[in-house]
């Protein structure tokens, strides 16, 4: 299968810990597999799940190769593939930049990067799963810009968009924002957060994880390890200064 893949110049940037392309060309590959290093096959990936706007990379093992989708819209597509020793030389890449073990595939783990692409900032969460064949890992990007979505332009009904608007109004309540992977939940909870910083509230958060950093607001990681999700469930309030 023939793809289109853009290909950029990485530096390192050892303030931000991430990675910068530095410069951008175009080129055609029949497979992820024709890069030369496994950081540049990992870029070529990033690359072009960003430009597609996808908003999951899932890659996972078979027999002889590794196959590499896109998640477009709320639908998987497959996009090319990476020999298997290559794959596990961007296995150890990835867990370097998301922090994480790279002694360790027996049981699942999570971390996250900032990854750079013409000059907007994505942060990618890192997921780590075993399977028979190898790890799968699936790779979340989530666009910074996404922060700056105000509510009213989500796509709302009117009368939907004035429920919700309604329910932030009151002193206590609950709202639950359900829905398939990749329908904007997390966006739609942000942007109300941002509604509640109009009302100069001080306001904290509990997350699993914490998908977006937003200054002026009080965000907690959860972590059942220490506790910290029922204390805080006890301990977390929203008051007015």
């Amino acid at each position: 299968m023939l793809v289109t893949k853009s290909q950029s110049v990485a530096q390192y940037n050892h303030d931000t810990q991430s990675y910068q392309p530095s410069c951008v060309a175009q080129e055609h590959h029949t497979s992820f597999y024709c890069r030369s290093t496994e950081w540049h096959s990992l870029e070529s990936i990033l690359n072009k799940a960003i430009q597609d706007c996808a908003s999951d990379i899932h890659i996972f093992p078979t027999e002889t190769i590794t196959n590499v989708s896109f998640r477009i819209e709320g639908v998987i597509t497959e996009q090319g593939c990476v020999g298997c020793g290559l794959w596990e030389k961007i296995i150890i890449r990835l867990k370097i930049l998301s922090h994480l073990d790279i002694a360790e595939s027996r049981r699942p783990q999570s971390g996250s990067f900032q990854y750079f692409f013409h000059d907007n900032a994505y942060d990618i969460r890192v997921s780590f799963h075993p399977t028979i064949l190898g790890e799968k890992v699936v790779l979340r990007i989530l666009n910074q810009k996404n922060l700056q979505i105000p509510l009213p332009t989500l796509g709302y009904s009117q009368e939907t968009l004035q429920s919700l608007l309604f329910c932030l109004r009151q002193p206590t309540g609950l709202i639950l924002v359900t829905g398939p992977t990749g329908s904007g939940k997390t966006t739609t909870l942000y942007a109300l957060v941002h509604e509640l910083q109009k009302k100069q509230l001080s306001i904290a958060t509990l997350e699993d994880p914490v998908e977006y950093k937003i200054p002026t607001i009080h965000q907690t990681q959860v972590n059942e390890k220490i506790g910290c999700q029922e204390k805080g469930k006890r301990n977390v309030k929203t008051f007015r200064y």
